[in-house]
């Protein structure tokens, strides 16, 4: 197989990041705010945008988390994705994967939902992450909280940033960012707000 599969890459950085929570620190009037983001096999599905690849039956018939573990397992790659009409609908979040690690170090803005419907959007969230990657582009995380483990977020959907989608919404202030390794409890602060004490 090519060395050079991004759809492959992209799924060795999540299951890298597998192994982390991410614990994100916000601040509004005063009060802080905290929640933690975790990460599943079946999320990748989704935020590499497979579900949209309604013409590949082994990828949009199948389990997502299966189909993670063969993306892994070099069984999926990145040119039977590249056969599908939709393709160009998904390049963009398999780039946004790509900077996964360092999106958290990049983060611009954070929101909450305010319950005002975005028109033309189906996507249930609570928070969203608004980050900068390829040192340039824009984009959004969106989170949603994950009903076996309340209290606790997953990825829902991610893409560049063409609309805005924080207007009308709750913005906070990013106080801090750190990851927490899941076994060690090891903790890699990644932002932290000058003014900012714990």
């Amino acid at each position: 197989m090519e060395n050079n599969d991004i759809l492959y890459q992209a799924a060795k950085i999540f299951e890298e990041i597998k192994s982390y929570k991410i614990e994100i620190t916000i601040g509004r009037k005063g009060q802080a705010e905290v929640f933690t983001i975790i990460f599943e096999d079946s999320d990748f599905h989704h935020l590499a945008g497979l579900h949209k690849l309604t013409d590949i039956v082994q990828v949009y018939k199948q389990n997502a988390s299966i189909v993670f573990s063969k993306i892994l397992e070099r069984e999926i790659c990145l040119s039977d994705l590249e056969a599908s009409s939709f393709y160009t609908l998904i390049q963009d979040r398999i780039s946004i994967l790509l900077s996964l690690k360092n999106l958290f170090f990049n983060i611009n803005s954070v929101f909450k939902f305010r319950k005002l419907m975005i028109p033309n959007s189906k996507i249930r969230w609570t928070y969203l992450l608004e980050f900068t990657y390829n040192t340039t582009d824009s984009g959004y995380l969106f989170l949603e909280e994950y009903r076996a483990k309340p209290a606790n977020y997953v990825c829902v959907s991610n893409f560049k940033k063409n609309v805005d989608y924080g207007s009308g919404q709750i913005k906070y202030t990013l106080l801090q960012a750190k990851a927490i390794n899941k076994i060690s409890e090891e903790e890699e602060v990644l932002y932290k707000k000058p003014a900012y004490k714990e």
